[in-house]
């Protein structure tokens, strides 16, 4: 893949997306795994990274994470529970930062498309604070 980083902005902006296609999570246990990664700026700049299932957010990190430049690496798993319902349970870290699970429920017509991103906002307009690497959608078995 080719790295692809934030502007010399403070706008949120998509780094890296696929579509999950209609009636993919089309029965009850069906989920997808959703793995990305990449680096962060070494300074002292606001950084929010965003995983998104359509346009909500499913997992995040925010900080400066300034000691160095860290690498990320988020994990997301989206579980169908009823039809147009999700259940969310996302984990990573950035650097030797682990970020707390995070978990949620969500109302997604599953019989469209739905685009998975990840998005890069900087707290300064700085080029390349933020830099997506790679991104994998895995489809689970039931």
């Amino acid at each position: 893949s080719t790295d692809i980083g934030t502007p010399a902005s403070t706008t949120e902006t998509d780094l890296m997306a696929d579509t999950l296609p209609a009636n993919a999570l089309d029965v009850n246990n069906k989920a997808i795994r959703i793995k990305a990664w990449g680096t962060v700026a070494a300074n002292a700049n606001s950084k929010t990274i965003r995983v998104k299932f359509g346009d909500t957010q499913v997992f995040n990190a925010t900080g400066t994470f300034a000691s160095q430049q860290q690498i990320w690496n988020f994990e997301v798993i989206i579980c169908r529970s009823g039809s147009n319902t999700q259940k969310t349970i996302g984990s990573g870290n950035v650097g030797l930062f682990v970020l707390n699970n995070q978990q949620g429920v969500l109302a997604i017509t599953d019989t469209a498309p739905i685009i998975i991103k990840v998005t890069g906002q900087n707290g300064a307009a700085s080029a390349n604070n933020i830099i997506q690497q790679g991104m994998t959608i895995e489809y689970l078995s039931q």
